[in-house]
């Protein structure tokens, strides 16, 4: 119990002594709860090892201590930020690091300004994010090496298949068209056969190079197999997904040289838009179809599976 200091006139009643012990009992116990609710809030963190749940977790629960509107992350800028909330016109910012590895950036936002108390209790919560936080970065990092392409740094095919579901899910809430592109080197295996593989890799790798060159930001390339890439086209509906197509396609029409030896390369194409119901693996199956035709059709075109029309559009 804490001695107050009394003026000489103060009325030492019984209830006045009680009253300052309350107070002081009060506000241990309010500091002992604060505290305790840190220290909860931190074990969760610490169970969450993906970036997006983390951060989210950490939005939500740090309300309970200073108020704020939005909350993202920015771990390098070639990133895309993590973000919650709403951006407001006041920010709070802190930068997270470990030792010598820097985590990212945080900031907090709200429509008015952050007051010193409130950035001093946000620097205390978010040095409980530090180690959860590079833990998460950590699985990110591992997880990311799955999905991507050894040989070509493209992503892979099971990152398409992870991508796919969630890219459609979105386009039909935003009430916006998808289309898929698959795209196939012409007799590559041959190429492999006659020339080696060490050419047939580096004709992957400037395939691949080409290809992620000549496509829009908002659409997304993989490596879906040996000689195979997909293009998923974001807010592209069906006929102008048969004119980028074409156009990607030709790209590839190119002489080929590596060091003595020259090919000259072509590819075929196949391409469906996302309809009513679709899956992704029914997404797939038509634009694999599509590519199929191609190839029947002589090679080094383009086929489009249109399905509301039920027939095999040539282009």
């Amino acid at each position: 119990m804490s001695v107050h200091y009394l003026h000489p006139d103060f009325d030492r009643t019984e209830s006045n002594v009680r009253l300052g012990v309350t107070s002081n009992e009060s506000f241990k116990k309010t500091r002992l709860d604060h505290q305790l609710r840190v220290l909860e809030i931190t074990e969760m963190l610490h169970r969450k090892v993906d970036l997006s749940l983390l951060l989210e977790c950490f939005f939500i629960e740090t309300q309970s201590f200073v108020r704020h509107d939005g909350l993202s992350f920015q771990q390098r800028s070639h990133f895309p930020a993590v973000f919650f909330g709403s951006q407001r016109q006041h920010t709070s910012r802190f930068e997270l690091s470990l030792g010598d590895d820097l985590l990212g950036e945080i900031s907090f936002y709200r429509s008015t300004a952050f007051p010193s108390r409130d950035e001093r209790e946000l620097e205390r919560l978010v040095a409980h994010l530090c180690y959860p936080l590079a833990k998460s970065l950590d699985h990110q990092a591992q997880v990311q090496a799955t999905l991507v392409d050894d040989l070509t740094g493209l992503n892979n095919r099971l990152a398409l298949e992870q991508s796919l579901p969630r890219e459609i899910t979105l386009a039909r809430r935003n009430d916006m068209p998808m289309s898929l592109l698959l795209l196939d080197i012409d007799r590559f295996s041959e190429v492999n056969a006659s020339h080696g593989e060490q050419v047939g890799d580096d004709i992957l790798r400037t395939v691949a190079t080409t290809l992620a060159n000549s496509i829009r930001k908002s659409d997304m390339i993989f490596h879906y197999d040996s000689d195979t890439f997909a293009i998923v086209m974001n807010g592209t509906e069906y006929n102008g997904a048969k004119v980028l197509a074409e156009r990607i396609r030709k790209v590839v029409d190119v002489c080929y040289q590596y060091r003595n030896v020259q090919v000259m390369l072509s590819a075929s194409a196949g391409i469906t838009e996302l309809v009513e119901n679709d899956t992704a693996g029914e997404l797939l199956e038509r634009a694999s179809e599509a590519l199929l035709n191609a190839k029947k059709a002589g090679r080094n075109t383009l086929r489009a599976l249109d399905v509301q029309q039920s027939h095999l559009s040539l282009v």
